[in-house]
């Protein structure tokens, strides 16, 4: 008899809301935040769905320095290391794709 499975654990992105620190100098998605920032009345004006989301609502650009708690990074060290690290965790999101480079045919004269 095979048991029945358990529920699949809820993944952490599906738990975490996206929101200010209370500093507003970053947007992270962990559960540290004051309990008034849950009241109904205002809880829209806190917390989004998206990274994106909260970088327009609180910086108003859809790109500024976060925190992402579902997928941290190593802490830099204070010197250098014997070898390369991880990024820091604070970094800057580029939701929309840049402009491409100019192909190889356009920079490239025949000769």
């Amino acid at each position: 008899i095979t048991p029945v499975p358990s529920p699949a654990p809820t993944i952490c992105e599906e738990r975490m809301k996206w929101h200010p620190d209370e500093k507003f100098s970053v947007c992270i998605n962990d559960y540290n935040y004051p309990p008034e920032w849950t009241n109904p009345n205002v809880e829209n004006d806190y917390f989004y769905e998206s990274l994106e989301e909260c970088c327009k609502g609180v910086f108003g650009t859809p790109e500024c320095p976060y925190i992402d708690v579902c997928n941290p990074t190593a802490n830099p060290t204070s010197s250098p290391m014997l070898s390369p690290s991880e990024s820091p965790v604070v970094t800057i999101i580029t939701p929309v794709p840049s402009p491409a480079p100019t192909i190889c045919e356009e920079r490239m004269k025949w000769h």
